[in-house]
């Protein structure tokens, strides 16, 4: 206990020295001894000398000093989930794909059939996988479980809408539909419940673990306010996390899961307690339902807190991470009948081939030229679609520096790299038909701490610039989807100018004049106005809020 504590009081005293340069005084020690006891900090301003005691204490005992901040948490953290909610919502992507529907199929069959299997559905996606004589949803179940709730909510709420709406809907051209084979027609509320499902399931909860990271970050590297904000709006809008929470993708889900366990992590940093524990747990092994570099999420947490707090991690800890394994398992029984088995054990088609067939499973050695592609390079490099992350290499120095929580940080630069080396191994490194490295989202929240440092100590000249361009690839990419460079999203605006993807789905694959065709093709100035000044207003009110948090800090 004498250990934690001590490093609480680091923690602490690291943010008052934060604190006191911002205020343009001079540290000149720490921890200085005397005959009367010891000086937390001795500080310098104006030729004067301060003695300063601090004292931590830990989140729960803040309360109290939380409750008159002039801007309220609570609020500040509905604003910030909600309009980031609100501007994917405005981007959500309709019409599915391969992979987004992989999971919305399942989930209308275990809704409407009560079954597991995708026959009704499985000639809208080739991700699929044949067992005795039925199809099934390659894509883990997380996903398609998750969307139960949602689903049966939009069963109700899809009978509300007039008749006349779902008549000239239906006429609007998926990117499934046509004349037969694989081209099928899906049902007009098969194409609504993907739309409802991506902005009332993925949408939301990349929302709120927006939320989650922005008191992450500022729990764990005691930036100001303002830093964590802004940090937590880079990960959400400058980086590809933007394009996939705009479709019914899985690495969102496992990204979100994974910064809760980064905020978990950091509680039991500062103080150690058995019932965190348990939720750590839990959300660590739920990223197993929904990506398979899941199970090495579970393996680098566990080793980390076996190492880190000893044995009496296993029960409480092993717990949490069972049940959502064990969920797998029944499901894996249920489908294919032995709880080892798994769909991509029986999967079919052009994936098989091109994929599985190679190495073990699909997985080699790790190659540099793939290494390359997943960083610098034009296709799928992260650095080049999210320059702003260039910022984590001066926050490493910093944090490092600082000499906080050196083993948590150390423990983020391994899982990241670990990651990198996984997906570099992997046939299908690059996504196919994708926007920037989408295999590795999920490790993009173990960067975010050391992004929140570069932000907090790189000059503005040097961050804007870099914020503004991350945000600018990304936003293309959520504007005009997959693509196969950064280059491209900008020779389309160029050439074709912008609009909302709804708008693009109803103006080029209506096959009749309906409704909305007609709105759209007479007032579709009139909708990008719209969005533009509703934009603007969201800025704006990002802006006041970064403004406040500022003369707070």
């Amino acid at each position: 206990m004498v250990r934690y504590r001590k490093d609480v009081g680091d923690w602490g005293e690291d943010i008052a020295c934060a604190f006191l340069r911002k205020k343009g005084f001079e540290i000149v020690e720490r921890n200085f001894f005397t005959p009367a006891g010891e000086i937390d900090i001795v500080a310098k301003h104006s030729g004067d000398y301060y003695f300063v005691e601090v004292k931590t204490r830990r989140e729960s005992a803040l309360a109290t000093d939380l409750a008159i901040h002039p801007v309220k948490k609570w609020r500040l953290e509905i604003l910030l989930g909600g309009l980031v909610w609100l501007i994917y919502f405005l981007h959500v992507v309709p019409g599915g794909g391969h992979n987004p529907n992989r999971y919305i199929d399942l989930t209308h069959s275990m809704v409407n059939q009560r079954v597991l299997n995708i026959d009704q559905y499985h000639e809208n996606t080739v991700d699929k996988a044949y067992k005795d004589g039925h199809y099934y949803s390659v894509g883990l179940p997380g996903p398609s479980l998750l969307a139960i709730p949602s689903y049966l909510l939009f069963k109700s709420t899809v009978t509300l809408l007039p008749v006349k709406w779902l008549e000239d809907i239906s006429t609007i051209q998926s990117l499934k539909q046509g004349t037969a084979g694989f081209y099928q027609q899906d049902t007009t509320a098969f194409f609504l419940s993907g739309i409802w499902l991506t902005w009332f399931v993925l949408s939301l909860v990349s929302a709120l673990s927006t939320v989650v990271l922005y008191r992450f970050l500022h729990l764990a590297t005691g930036c100001t306010n303002r830093t964590a904000f802004m940090t937590a709006l880079v990960y959400a809008f400058g980086t590809p996390v933007f394009f996939y929470s705009t479709t019914y993708f899985s690495h969102v889900f496992t990204a979100s899961l994974v910064v809760v366990c980064l905020y978990l992590m950091m509680k039991l940093e500062i103080y150690f307690n058995f019932w965190t524990l348990f939720w750590l747990g839990l959300f660590c092994g739920s990223t197993s339902l929904f990506e398979t570099q899941g199970f090495l999420i579970i393996v680098l947490i566990g080793f980390y807190c076996l190492v880190r707090w000893g044995l009496r991690i296993i029960p409480l800890f092993s717990l949490g991470i069972i049940l959502p394994i064990l969920l797998h398992l029944i499901y894996n029984t249920a489908a294919f009948g032995h709880p080892l088995s798994f769909a991509y054990q029986y999967m079919v088609g052009e994936n098989y081939d091109q994929y599985l067939t190679k190495g073990l499973l699909g997985f080699s050695p790790p190659r540099f030229d793939r290494i390359i592609g997943l960083t610098i390079s034009l296709e799928r490099g992260l650095w080049i679609y999210s320059p702003v992350l260039l910022l984590i290499f001066p926050g490493i120095y910093f944090l490092f520096k600082e000499k906080r929580f050196l083993p948590f940080f150390s423990f983020c630069l391994v899982a990241f790299t670990t990651i990198l080396f996984l997906i570099a191994s992997y046939e299908g490194w690059d996504g196919a038909a994708a926007f920037g490295p989408r295999q590795i989202i999920l490790a993009i929240p173990f960067l975010t701490i050391f992004l929140a440092s570069g932000l907090e100590h790189v000059p503005g000249f040097i961050s804007v610039p870099v914020v503004f361009l991350s945000i600018a690839n990304n936003w293309l990419g959520a504007v005009f989807g997959a693509s196969t460079d950064v280059i491209q999203h900008w020779k389309t605006l160029s050439s074709k100018g912008f609009s909302l993807p709804a708008v693009q789905v109803i103006l080029v694959h209506s096959k009749s004049r309906n409704l909305f065709y007609q709105f759209l093709w007479q007032w579709k100035w009139l909708v990008n106005l719209a969005y533009f000044l509703l934009i603007a207003g969201i800025l704006l009110v990002f802006g006041r809020m970064t403004q406040m948090l500022n003369d707070d800090s």
